[in-house]
């Protein structure tokens, strides 16, 4: 593997993604209690999640960070074939 955040990653180093995010996934910020409230909307949010990621690979994008934050989401990214 030639991707620079595998190979700084492991050695501690500091990685910045360079390339624009092009697309994100918002999820629950609190599956846990959302799974226990409300079963069936646990599962339709994660059909909802799922149909997101696969329409975004269709579109040639990868997932290659996530916010952590009130409104938590997979950051995609254009998949240009030069990450590994």
């Amino acid at each position: 593997m030639k991707n620079k955040k595998v190979i700084a990653l492991p050695k501690g180093e500091n990685f910045t993604e360079k390339a624009d995010v092009v697309a994100t996934i918002e999820i629950s910020n609190d599956w846990n209690d959302l799974a226990k409230q409300n079963p069936q909307k646990a599962v339709a949010e994660q059909q909802r999640v799922k149909n997101e990621f696969h329409k975004a690979f269709t579109e040639n994008f990868v997932c290659r960070g996530f916010n952590r934050d009130e409104k938590p989401q997979y950051l995609l990214y254009v998949n240009n074939n030069n990450n590994f």
